[in-house]
Formats: C-alpha cells, structure tokens, sequence
C-alpha cells in the first residue's frame, strides 16, 4: 500500500536510512511501553495476576534492564498476594544486570525486595480463617505494614492517616495493624481518642498506660517496682482523677521518664535489628 515500506526492505551503506529505522524503532518501543504501563496503572489490574505477569514479561522483553518495570511488576505481586513472583523477577533482574552490565539493582529496588519477603512472611502467619472486615482491605494493610517494616528496617518511613465518616471501619482496621504479628520487632501502642472524651485530660494517655502494663505482664518489657505500681496507679479505677493529678503533678515527670526510657531501649532494638 503507499507509504509502507515492503517487508525486509533495507538500503545498504546507508547512515541515514539505519539512523531514521533506530528512531522508528525507540519510537515503537515507546508508544508500546506507555500502553503497558496504562493497563499496569488500572484498578483492575491487581485483580488479574495472569494479566500482570503478561504485561510485565511483555515489558521486559523490549526493556530488560529497566529498573521502573521491576519496581512496578514488584508492587503489583504483592497488592496480589504473588510474592513467589515478584522475588522471582527481582532476583532474575539482579542477575541480568550483573552479567550484562556489571551493576548492583538500587537501594530502592533492595528495599522493596526486602518488603516482599517480608509480606510473605506475615502472609503466612495470619490466620486462615480471619476474615477482612470489608473487601479492599489488603491494599490498605499492606501500605501500613509496608510502613512499619520500613520504620523497623531504619528506612524512610511515613505516618499514615486513616479517615473517614463514621461506621466505615477506620477502628476495625487499626485493630487488624495491630494484631499483625511483627515477630517482636516493636512494641506497639495502641490508643483511642473521641471527641464525647475531648473532656476527658489526656484520655489517651490511659489506653498507652494500659498497653505498657499488658506488655509488662507478657514480659516484653521490664520496668521497676516504682514504674509499675505508677502506671497501675494510670490504669486503675482511678482514671479521670488519676490522669487529671498526672497533669499537674510531679508524677508527670516519673512517666515521662519511663516512656524515654522505654524509647531509648527501642532505639537500641532498631540498631540490633539493623545489624542483623
């Protein structure tokens, strides 16, 4: 047809016509890549792992080593639970890169590898028969977890706020965090505050009081005869009264120190965890 060219069609000893078939050539593997990555950015996408795993592989065939196809195809396994899979592709990129071009994959690649295993292994701690307390709620568990393994791991971590009107699950969510298991790599407060308890002082400085208790009576922490008869004084019957003399007393300064402490003997976990 006119304007094509036949196929096989070459012009020998010809710099123009090689440099004008490389240019249409990147441009083919542009438009193709920029099509992938549409359909890779889709919602649906997570839903279909065959899907992705073509898309991915379709992708590494025009570009190899390139380092945004591992990152995406690395994200997408784990929202999917394929965490076999985005190992899979990582550790094959590590190996190209250092037989072809003599190179280590990045920071940011290493990390996200490290989270992958890292999913995997609280994947395969969580209880079979839990059930999500709405359906979507893997995506927003593992972005709070990917954060917390961050945090742990010394990385740049980010706080994260769940919102939303009432009845949605907000509290629900926070409690399934919370029961993750971590392998005891932190220690983790948990607290509520409600604006019907703005009247309350430092009302959620009782719910950390109350963890700190728990966590010493399962011995993952020590505290002294006079910390924990203080913060059984926090938690007790007491309450309001006990938290409104906390504010203004001396006793203030006796939590505050058990927290620093608390802190500093975290800090101290982080570097141990680090190292290891």
């Amino acid at each position: 047809m006119p304007g094509e060219i036949p196929g096989f069609f070459y012009l020998k000893d010809c710099p123009e016509f090689e440099d004008w078939v490389e240019e249409k050539r990147n441009q083919q593997t542009a438009r193709i890549l920029r099509e992938l990555k549409a359909q890779l950015e889709e919602p649906s996408a997570v839903r279909n792992p065959e899907r992705i795993r073509l898309l991915i592989d379709t992708w590494k065939h025009w570009s190899p080593w390139d380092e945004e196809m591992v990152l995406t195809g690395m994200r997408l396994y784990g929202q999917a639970e394929k965490y076999d899979w985005g190992v899979k592709l990582y550790q094959e990129y590590a190996r190209r890169l250092k037989e072809d071009l003599d190179e280590e994959p990045s920071h940011q690649a290493e990390v996200l590898f490290q989270t992958l295993l890292h999913r995997k292994e609280v994947s395969s701690l969580r209880s079979q028969t839990s059930k999500e307390a709405f359906f979507g709620r893997l995506a927003e568990i593992q972005a709070v977890d990917e954060q917390i393994f961050l945090f742990l791991s010394n990385e740049d971590a980010r706080s994260v706020i769940i919102e939303g009107e009432v009845g949605v699950g907000k509290t629900a969510l926070m409690r399934q965090i919370f029961g993750m298991d971590h392998r005891g790599e932190a220690l983790e407060i948990y607290a509520n505050c409600y604006g019907a308890e703005s009247d309350v002082p430092l009302r959620a400085f009782r719910d950390c009081f109350q963890c700190l208790e728990r966590l010493h009576g399962e011995r993952r922490i020590s505290l002294s005869g006079k910390e924990e008869r203080l913060i059984r004084r926090m938690t007790s019957g007491e309450g309001r009264t006990a938290l409104y003399h906390y504010e203004r007393s001396s006793e203030r300064q006796q939590a505050e120190a058990v927290c620093a402490r608390l802190e500093a003997e975290a800090l101290k976990g982080k570097k141990r965890l680090k190292k290891a």
